[in-house]
């Protein structure tokens, strides 16, 4: 058994760009932005593991706040002139944002048969945003999840080893419903701009000399 907790406190400081530069790229104007305050987090983490010979099992259970988080937004605007629309991209902060959840993870060796391995995932993750003065939409966003975590994740795969020398590995990874606005409007899926959920299935051989 082997049981560890960890804390961590970290500032995220706005980039150059983001505090003084304003570009357009592929028809998206990049808004910057002199006032943005630094992003400060607090960070913890518990893990709970059970090791084998031939595998492991861990249990996470983590949370984060962070305050004046920075957070990217793409709008679409109208121009009141010409009645044309473009997107505009724009980093804010928002006042307190809290996210916590729990992983469990485990692997296994020699599965059936000498040099086949078993492995996987699972994430569970509740975001909420818990304050934001400046936002100035009609509805609030306290209380929507945080924009770009899914609420699951999941990963599953094998790896076969019949030498020292090769090592074939199929995997598969899920993701849940994201959202891209701190409001949560972006509810339509299938359309560009959507943060659908998807799985998707990877392959790879790998050799060693």
């Amino acid at each position: 058994w082997n049981v560890t907790a960890n804390f961590g406190e970290a500032w995220r400081y706005p980039t150059v760009a983001e505090l003084y530069q304003n570009v357009t790229v592929g028809g998206i104007a990049f808004l910057s932005n002199p006032l943005l305050k630094p992003e400060h987090d607090y960070t913890g983490e518990l893990n709970i593991e059970r090791h084998w010979d031939d595998g492991r099992v861990r249990l996470t259970l983590f949370a984060e706040k962070a305050y004046n988080a920075l957070i990217s937004q793409t709008n679409t605007v109208t121009n009141a002139g010409t009645n044309q629309q473009s997107l505009q991209t724009s980093v804010s902060n928002v006042d307190a944002i809290r996210m916590q959840g729990v992983e469990l993870s485990a692997d296994k060796n020699n599965v059936l048969v000498r040099g086949l391995q078993l492995f996987g995932s699972v994430t569970y993750v509740d975001s909420q945003i818990l304050a934001d003065s400046s936002w100035a939409g009609a509805t609030t966003v306290v209380g929507k999840r945080v924009p770009n975590i899914p609420l699951w994740r999941a990963k599953a795969g094998v790896t076969y080893r019949p030498n020292d020398s090769w090592a074939y590995t199929v995997a598969a990874r899920y993701s849940g419903k994201q959202f891209s606005t701190l409001d949560n409007s972006d509810l339509i899926q299938h359309v560009f701009g959507a943060f659908d959920n998807f799985f998707v299935v990877d392959a790879k051989v790998h050799y060693n000399a």
